[in-house]
């Protein structure tokens, strides 16, 4: 049976705060930290498009698996399949592939 609020004590309207605030801040944690994590994982993703030629980015993206497969192994599988056709970017100077890894497309 669910009371009222007013019907409640004094110390279980507390504890009801406490049990809220606890699950809000545990909310906001887990998604700070996947925040984070998804911004560690970009950061070491760009180190692969912004590697100076093909073996090294290869070798980046063999780091990023690594790292990352246990958690993004469908973008890992994506990259490993796709890499013949991902690399050819590296065909192009540094100054063209600048504006296309910052070109926004819509």
């Amino acid at each position: 049976m669910v009371l009222p609020f007013f019907l409640l004590s004094s110390e279980h309207l507390f504890l009801a705060a406490v049990f809220l605030s606890l699950k809000t801040i545990t909310k906001m944690l887990k998604f700070k930290l996947k925040q984070d994590r998804e911004k560690k994982f970009m950061a070491d993703l760009k180190r692969i498009y912004k590697a100076n030629n093909k073996e090294l980015a290869a070798e980046e993206l063999d780091i990023l698996a690594a790292t990352w497969n246990d958690s993004y192994p469908i973008v890992i599988k994506s990259w490993r399949s796709n890499w013949e056709r991902l690399s050819r970017y590296f065909k192009y100077p540094e100054d063209i592939r600048r504006i296309i890894y910052t070109a926004k497309y819509h």
